[in-house]
């Protein structure tokens, strides 16, 4: 049973010793009594290592009286008594010292190992962005409806859309009994134009609306994938990137004409663009597009964006 209470004592005593000379370690790890604090024990024993063949012989005053050293083992009286344990001190507060600075380095090298993949892959997506505004160029460019190019190609597709629902819509409006039912019917009649119009020019414009879809979805998708680091990290430095999307898609948005914002809305009333609807609103990439002289368009223009 003493054995089990002295090894207790033992534990605890070790573990305290431990801890303090952790604390110590990281007090003063950027200190000049990190270094300073061992050297003076040792010194402390080399003193006394001086002074021994004295106090052997004379003992040491000023602590209770007079302690004389044994004359039968003076050397290993002093060794055991006072040099061991101060320099068993000094070899475990290096021993921690190391565990605390090992433990350092390594966080600080992760730390620089993550910033560094992390300025890597930001640096490959802005390379991978200017790129795309480069291929959205040529796309654009590639555009060619009975041969209408580009932007002319884009207004004759909204053209087509306004004037085929203008002209449907007189036809039917007179049956209609209230003004709600009115709206309806031409929100529905003006999506059935999209579908039809955009369906019959899909092998040449279907190329660029699936561009502008994947890069909005690539942007949203980095987005939502860099918030949910900076909750799981709780670190924000993924918010810069966030922001730098933000900026590049308004970039982007300021590319578009006025009539490739025209059609994006079209395509988004359209039944097959629905999953172009919420990268619209997330970039509000229909901003200020001029269909003010349209109010059912201008309704879903609306609808569109980002509010605010």
């Amino acid at each position: 049973m003493n054995y089990i209470i002295v090894g207790g004592y033992l534990l605890v005593g070790g573990a305290i010793v431990f801890y303090a000379s952790m604390l110590m370690v990281r007090k003063w790890s950027n200190s000049a009594l990190n270094d300073a604090i061992p050297i003076a024990v040792v010194a402390l024993v080399v003193v006394l290592a001086l002074f021994f063949p004295y106090w052997a012989l004379n003992g040491i005053p000023g602590i209770v009286g007079v302690l004389r050293v044994d004359a039968n083992g003076p050397l290993g009286d002093f060794v055991t008594g006072v040099a061991s344990p101060l320099l068993q001190f000094v070899l475990l507060f290096y021993v921690v010292r190391a565990y605390y600075l090992q433990k350092t380095e390594l966080k600080e090298t992760k730390n620089a190992l993550e910033e560094q993949a992390r300025v890597s892959s930001n640096t490959q997506f802005q390379a991978f962005v200017f790129q795309v505004f480069e291929e959205h160029r040529k796309i654009k460019d590639e555009i060619n409806l009975d041969g209408r190019y580009a932007d002319e190609a884009f207004e004759g597709l909204f053209d087509r859309v306004i004037t085929n629902s203008g002209e449907l819509w007189t036809e039917v409006a007179g049956g209609e009994k209230s003004a709600s039912a009115a709206e309806v019917s031409r929100r529905a009649l003006i999506q059935d134009q999209c579908n039809s119009v955009l369906n019959d020019e899909a092998s040449g414009i279907g190329r660029y609306f699936r561009f502008v879809y994947s890069f909005a979805r690539i942007n949203y998708e980095r987005v939502s994938m860099l918030r949910k680091l900076i909750v799981s990290r709780d670190d924000d430095r993924y918010q810069h990137e966030i922001d730098q999307i933000y900026d590049y898609m308004r970039l982007y948005r300021s590319m578009l004409s006025n009539n490739e914002k025209r059609v994006l809305l079209l395509n988004g009333i359209s039944t097959k663009g629905h999953g172009m609807i919420t990268y619209m609103r997330e970039f509000n990439l229909i901003k200020n597009v001029d269909v003010e002289k349209y109010p059912i368009l201008h309704e879903f223009s609306v609808e569109f964006s980002t509010v605010g």
